[in-house]
């Protein structure tokens, strides 16, 4: 339960540009820093994810879907290129965090790199 109100505490204080107080829970032994990720923990969250995704199986889906007529294409990369890249954004989709002003302002931010 104190975790929850943590990280409830720390979304809102990151939402609304606020920075949050130094809080210090001791039947937890969690406090606000603790919330803030490291790199090290960013590189094992992303690994989790990536391992979830199913890119090839997803390209696979749409190739046999009939939205395509594959003779129509050369044995280029341009269908594989064009079927990744629906894929991509299909995968995506399922990977959009929760909708909140912050989170939107983040990813549109992070789009100009």
């Amino acid at each position: 339960m104190a975790i929850e109100l943590f990280r409830s505490y720390y979304a809102y204080c990151r939402s609304n540009n606020k920075k949050p107080l130094a809080i210090k829970d001791n039947s937890t032994k969690l406090t606000i820093k603790q919330l803030e990720m490291t790199k090290k923990q960013f590189i094992k969250n992303l690994n989790t994810l990536i391992q979830t995704v199913e890119l090839e199986k997803e390209s696979m889906r749409l190739f046999e879907s009939g939205g395509i007529d594959p003779n129509k294409f050369d044995n280029d990369m341009l269908l594989p290129k064009i079927i990744l890249y629906v894929a991509l954004q299909n995968e995506a989709e399922q990977y959009r965090p929760l909708s909140s002003t912050y989170y939107s302002r983040t990813i549109a931010n992070l789009k100009h790199f």
